[in-house]
């Protein structure tokens, strides 16, 4: 090895600890302004993911907490009837940068996710709360939801920011493999869930 490779490898240990840092640090992230006389929130392409867009660092960004991120994506930056909103866990993106993804949605969680109660009940009361999800195919190892209790209702940044912070809280979930959706289902009802395995939160998953 190298003098040079050694550096290198320095380089890439110590941004892997920033990005933990980041983004264990109350899972606050970054929002894209424009350069202009009112800043504004932009949306920029993700690289590489087609159809797919993210809220990603772009000229020049401010800090802004998780929960403006959460309530600009369900507001303004995406149309809830055909796309979800995804922010994949540490372990699993591929940028060197913590985004969330605008995509497509995959209808097959938009499915199971209405089959959990439809069963028993016309509306997600059971979910009111969050809860853990087991045993359904697309879900992965671990994953925690709640429900929207009326249709076409956003669920607020401020509560998904929390159950984001309870499941990084708990004693059997890695910080590192936790990321966190929101989708709306087959009856109008929006989810978010907060995923906890080392699987992609986007990509097959909540993202088509």
């Amino acid at each position: 090895m190298n003098a040079t490779t050694s550096v290198q490898q320095l380089r890439q240990m110590q941004s892997v600890q920033q990005l933990e840092k980041r983004w264990n640090h109350r899972f606050t992230y970054r929002i894209v302004l424009k350069l202009a006389r009112e800043s504004t929130t932009t949306v920029v392409p993700a690289v590489g993911y087609g159809s797919k867009q993210s809220v990603t660092a772009c000229r020049a960004c401010r800090p802004v907490s998780a929960i403006d991120v959460w309530n600009f994506g369900q507001e303004k930056a995406s149309d809830p009837k055909t796309q979800a909103l995804a922010i994949n866990s540490a372990h699993s993106i591929t940028e060197n940068q913590i985004h969330m993804h605008i995509c497509d949605l995959n209808k097959k969680m938009k499915q199971d996710l209405t089959d959990l109660y439809t069963a028993h009940s016309k509306t997600p009361t059971f979910y009111s709360a969050l809860r853990e999800i087991k045993d359904m195919p697309l879900l992965g190892e671990r994953m925690f939801c709640r429900a929207a209790q009326q249709t076409n209702q956003p669920i607020s940044g401020a509560t998904i920011s929390a159950d984001i912070n309870t499941v990084l809280g708990r004693t059997d979930t890695c910080d590192y493999f936790v990321g966190a959706a929101v989708i709306i289902d087959n009856n109008g009802f929006t989810w978010s869930c907060v995923t906890a395995d080392n699987e992609s939160t986007e990509v097959k998953r909540f993202c088509a």
